[in-house]
């Protein structure tokens, strides 16, 4: 009688244990796949990448994480599975528009490819298994 006493009182932390855990996990996962889809985006100006977003929260009794970006092209440059984007990274111009306020570009990734954000979920797979094993989730 007195262990289950002992149980329900202390169920309550359980439950926060148990929450934090998985928040914690769920967000080191997200920053894990937003690091990795870095290595695939096009980066001409940097603005896709400095808009990257994520969010952990619940639903359904779920904890979800959402990576993701804010700019409007980046739909278009990731694509999906059923109609894929095709496209190839061009090193950019030497010069920007000064008329037009498109400053010079300082940098561009050779390695860019469309759906980068799924291959930096999958390149990250390796990364959450380690996270499993930290938060023993």
């Amino acid at each position: 009688m007195t262990a289950r006493l002992n149980v329900v009182n202390q169920w309550p932390g359980v439950v926060n244990m148990i929450n934090g855990k998985g928040k914690q996990f769920t967000t080191a996962a997200c920053a894990a796949v937003l690091s990795n889809s870095r290595m695939f985006a096009p980066l001409a100006y940097g603005r896709l990448v400095n808009s990257q977003r994520s969010s952990v929260g619940y639903r359904f009794f779920k904890i979800e994480g959402i990576v993701g970006y804010d700019v409007e092209y980046a739909a278009y440059l990731e694509g999906t599975p059923e109609n894929p984007a095709v496209w190839s990274p061009k090193r950019p111009k030497k010069y920007g528009n000064i008329r037009r306020g498109i400053p010079k570009a300082t940098a561009w990734n050779p390695n860019a490819e469309p759906g980068f954000l799924r291959k930096g979920a999958k390149a990250a797979m390796p990364e959450t298994e380690v996270l499993k094993q930290v938060f023993r989730v």
